[in-house]
């Protein structure tokens, strides 16, 4: 029910129609505590992915600021690679997001897809190497386009609705954010 979207409240209600009684903490404690233990227990493995890596950037709140969530996932699976937290995006140094996305992978991608921004070109070229081809497109229509990533994007700007932002880095549920901030 979490992380489908509804509100730690929304659960105790739910429970409580159903007459089981907990409270929203008590929810948040174990929704805490699971994923604690799903991070531990991915920390270490490489997943199976493709060739092809994407990222993009998004802003979001946390504590009440302004900051920039950027994240990369592999285009085959959708699987959620790394991510960095700063407070600015167009100064950003994207190095930082692309070591842990190879990290992650366990590799280089062959195909790097990114929007416009001027950050992943400079850093794909570091990080990635030569053998990396950077598609850069900004369009959203065509053949090609960003667009699973910006689908990613969408899914935590619904996510970060329900808690009204976020409150510390490490909310439940996102995992531990790398932050650059």
């Amino acid at each position: 029910m979490y992380f489908s979207g509804m509100s730690v409240r929304r659960i105790a209600d739910s429970f409580e129609q159903e007459e089981i009684e907990v409270s929203h903490m008590r929810i948040y404690r174990w929704i805490e505590k699971y994923s604690n233990l799903t991070s531990v227990f991915l920390n270490g493995k490489t997943p199976r992915v493709g060739t092809w890596f994407r990222a993009d950037e998004a802003w979001i709140k946390i504590n009440g600021k302004k900051c920039y969530l950027f994240a990369s996932m592999d285009d085959d699976t959708r699987y959620w690679l790394a991510s960095d937290i700063t407070d600015t995006k167009f100064q950003h140094n994207a190095d930082n997001l692309l070591r842990l996305t190879k990290l992650q992978a366990g590799k280089n991608p062959r195909n790097f897809i990114t929007d416009g921004l001027p950050a992943y070109m400079k850093s794909s070229k570091r990080v990635f190497g030569k053998k990396t081809t950077h598609v850069r497109h900004i369009h959203i229509a065509g053949d090609m386009h960003n667009n699973k990533m910006e689908r990613l994007d969408g899914t935590i700007r619904d996510r970060e609705k329900v808690f009204r932002g976020l409150k510390k880095m490490d909310t439940p549920g996102y995992g531990r954010v790398e932050s650059t901030l």
